[in-house]
């Protein structure tokens, strides 16, 4: 009888010292978490970061289409008025001006940098954090399958006394303009 006593405190014993490592553990993760979260003022932002990216991947798909819908250009220097489209004059007085894929590029990043303010308005309505912006550059460009767009936002955001600068957001249109441009 007295060994089954034994045995049982043992199992008591290794039961209490089982669970306080693990609360150990535990605890000791959520400390380590939050020191991280403290020191990693990227964390804290993420919200802000993924806003960003899904507006700009917004607005790069609406430039496409819109440079798409206008022959190339996004304000064509020669158009006719159609519907709510700018459709470009290409051949006038003899003289042709179709745009070269490098036009494109350009004028797809005119509409991104021109609407980009709607990005920073929305993020000023949504969010809780003090937003510091510059004047956006916008480099784009078109691959065979796909449109790469990277843009620095000249985008400063702050809360709670802790400051993040966004100095380049990128994103991938998937989307082959060369195919259609050969035609």
């Amino acid at each position: 009888m007295a060994k089954r006593g034994q045995v049982t405190l043992f199992v008591i014993i290794g039961m209490v010292l089982l669970l306080a490592v693990g609360l150990l553990f535990f605890f000791r993760s959520i400390a380590l978490e939050n020191v991280l979260q403290r020191f990693s003022p990227a964390g804290e932002f993420k919200e802000v970061e993924f806003s960003l990216k899904e507006c700009v991947q917004a607005t790069a798909t609406d430039g496409l289409y819109q440079v798409s819908m206008q022959g190339g250009y996004y304000q064509p220097k020669s158009s006719v008025f159609y519907l709510r489209y700018q459709i470009p004059v290409y051949i006038s007085k003899g003289t042709e001006a179709f745009p070269l894929l490098l036009d494109m590029q350009k004028e797809l990043a005119a509409y991104i940098k021109e609407n980009f303010a709607q990005c920073i308005a929305q993020l000023e309505a949504n969010t809780p954090y003090q937003i510091t912006s510059g004047e956006p550059s916008v480099a784009t460009q078109i691959l065979e399958k796909k449109v790469l767009v990277n843009i620095n936002p000249g985008l400063q955001v702050a809360k709670d006394n802790k400051t993040r600068i966004f100095d380049q957001v990128k994103t991938e249109i998937p989307l082959n303009i060369q195919e259609k441009y050969a035609l």
